[in-house]
């Protein structure tokens, strides 16, 4: 597990999703957490950074760590973040936990969770995306109410509470102090087992179509699961979910 280190936590669903939280819980005991996260969802927005207009920033408090809630997009939050808000340089990025998957190029590069990412690589800082896979029936709930059943939401969090040490554990001789500038970006199954090894396994193409769908006054977005992953690579990212 980490430790010793200033971690810069963000994501890209906002500051109120449960999986943010129970990250933020995970990580604050042994290293000083700073959270920067949007104020509102940013899903879909990739690398993209704030142009135009001035983003406003709440200062608050979560789970005992000092949190900003930024008006702006997941790059935008790392960038303020590190330059801005931390007192110190953070030594790492964490992005997540999102939730859904971020496999296949389609999904990694669109994704606000990666893009923070990517942002902390280009200020010199080694990063993590977390992604927690969801079965299509939640993952539909999520996208409608933000809420998760009881049950699945309980024991998502034991899981969660028990892969998280032993993803860090695999990833710290990579992290940290004066180590590179790279992502590594995480993808969590939507059921897992302490059997269960990590794997290191490339990024799938996941070339999809067309991701809008006709509605009333032009077109709105949507996407399919089954559309981006029927075509999957066998032994990529993809196919390990």
């Amino acid at each position: 597990m980490l430790k010793d280190l200033h971690i810069l936590l963000t994501n890209d669903d906002n500051h109120e999703s449960p999986l943010l939280h129970w990250l933020i819980d995970l990580l604050k005991h042994d290293n000083q957490v700073t959270v920067v996260a949007p104020a509102a969802e940013r899903s879909w927005t990739g690398k993209g950074m704030t142009c135009e207009g001035v983003l406003t920033v709440e200062s608050t408090s979560l789970y005992d760590c000092q949190a900003f809630y930024v008006d702006g997009l997941p790059a935008d939050c790392v960038n303020i973040g590190v330059h801005h808000l931390c007192q110190q340089r953070p030594d790492l990025i964490v992005s997540g936990i999102n939730a859904g998957r971020n496999t296949a190029s389609s999904f990694v590069i669109s994704s606000g969770t990666v893009g923070a990412c990517f942002e902390a690589n280009i200020l010199g800082i080694p990063a993590v995306a977390l992604s927690q896979n969801l079965e299509p029936e939640l993952m539909q709930q999520w996208r409608a109410t933000r809420v998760m059943p009881k049950n699945r939401r309980i024991q998502l969090k034991k899981q969660i509470e028990k892969m998280i040490p032993k993803t860090f554990e695999f990833l710290n001789p990579f992290l940290g102090h004066d180590t590179p500038a790279v992502t590594w970006n995480v993808n969590f199954p939507s059921f897992w087992n302490e059997n269960q090894d990590i794997k290191i396994l490339p990024v799938n193409h996941g070339r999809y179509g067309s991701i809008f769908i006709r509605a009333e006054g032009g077109f709105q977005h949507f996407v399919s699961v089954d559309q981006i992953f029927k075509d999957t690579e066998p032994e990529s990212d993809a196919a390990a979910l």
